[in-house]
């Protein structure tokens, strides 16, 4: 069905950078083909991302209240789209 729709597979809820090392494992096991999206605030440890960024084809990231030089630096060479509200 995901195939067949170009469906994927989303993690979300809370944080699941929290659990990467568990969704990298769980990634493993998965047929090939499926598509893997990981919603997230990026509140977590820099190793948590570096985990998991390559298994990961797209993500979606909620910027609460962050400064905009902020966003600069942490975005910089990272293509994004974003709206500021």
């Amino acid at each position: 069905y995901f195939l067949a729709t170009e469906g994927d597979l989303v993690f979300g809820g809370g944080e699941p950078l929290l659990y990467s090392a568990f969704i990298k494992e769980f990634i493993k096991y998965v047929k090939t083909g499926w598509k893997f999206t990981l919603e997230t605030s990026l509140s977590v440890k820099k190793e948590s991302i570096e985990n998991i960024i390559h298994c990961i084809d797209y993500f979606i990231v909620d910027t609460k209240d962050m400064d905009k030089q902020d966003m600069n630096y942490t975005l910089k060479g990272v293509m994004i789209y974003f709206y500021l509200i």
